[in-house]
């Protein structure tokens, strides 16, 4: 083997030695809040905080039409919440906790809806355990009330947050919502939600 050779042995063992470095740092240090954005409605649930957070626009302005759900645990580790199911075209755009009378444990209480205006049928409940687990799930998103006129025959799907809210013993909670600041509309007609910092 000539010199040559061995110098690019030795340059790709140390490749992989930095890259496996990389690797093992990324899972030895727990994800601070960088990239997630800033948060505009937070909420404390035992010893974690849920927050809704908008990204920084170019002008200074936070754009909230599409906030990430994110939970910081007692450790302070942050990571992004799962999407309900049947709630991949809709935004959280509350929260609350609510403590169960069964368990005496709490949970964060999601509201998703749609920004900037809200629609018709907009109002879905979902939980997430001091963890981040998701509990709950609206699939389908509308539900069809039979013997109804439309549009009063649709409803939004609580079904699984109804049932585990009685199966815990949640009481009522005090959603903290997400305002919209300006013209719900930009000079194009397109919908915008922003913050002002």
């Amino acid at each position: 083997m000539n010199i040559l050779e061995l110098g690019h042995q030795e340059t790709k063992r140390s490749t992989l030695a930095l890259a496996l470095l990389l690797l093992l740092a990324t899972f030895a240090h727990p994800a601070n809040a960088e990239g997630f954005g800033v948060a505009v409605v937070s909420k404390m649930c035992g010893e974690a905080e849920m927050s809704l957070r908008c990204k920084p626009r170019i002008d200074g302005k936070l754009d909230c039409l599409h906030p990430l759900l994110i939970l910081k645990e007692r450790s302070g580790h942050f990571s992004k919440m799962a999407t309900p199911s049947g709630m991949e075209k809709y935004s959280p755009v509350g929260l609350a906790c609510a403590v169960s009378s069964k368990e005496h444990d709490s949970y964060f209480v999601v509201e998703f809806g749609e920004l900037p205006e809200g629609c018709e049928y907009c109002e879905w409940f979902h939980l997430y355990d001091k963890h981040g687990k998701l509990l709950t799930s609206s699939n389908p998103a509308i539900q069809t009330i039979t013997g109804m006129e439309s549009p009063r025959d649709k409803v939004p799907n609580n079904s699984d947050f109804t049932a585990f809210s009685k199966k815990l013993g949640l009481g009522m909670s005090k959603e903290e919502y997400l305002q919209c600041d300006g013209d719900p509309l930009d000079e194009k007609g397109k919908p915008t939600c922003f913050k002002e910092l």
